[in-house]
């Protein structure tokens, strides 16, 4: 009994063989990128919700500064018009409560 393999028999198995690793690999490799996916997601719902405290409490801060600012205003003006003590003390409590 005589078994011959012609080359175009061994390059099919080899390449069959090569599919076969192949088809494996691409297994594996969607595996791990599903894990990568699901990690990067849960580190975008944290971004996000990062940026919107971020953001609610740059408008809050924006707001603080409105009001600074007006209370400074009127603490200059008050010392500029050299207008009485009482009210240069009414100024800076008023400023200190908008704090």
């Amino acid at each position: 009994m005589n078994a011959t393999i012609t080359i175009k028999d061994l390059l099919l198995f080899l390449l069959c063989g090569a599919g076969i690793v192949l088809i494996v690999y691409l297994i594996i490799l969607v595996k791990h990128l599903i894990v990568t996916l699901k990690s990067a997601n849960i580190v975008l719902k944290d971004v996000e919700t990062i940026s919107s405290i971020a953001a609610k409490r740059s408008q809050d801060v924006d707001e603080i500064v409105g009001d600074v600012v007006d209370t400074v205003g009127a603490l200059a003006k008050n010392v500029s018009g050299n207008q009485g003590f009482a009210k240069i003390i009414a100024s800076l409590v008023g400023f200190l409560t908008s704090l």
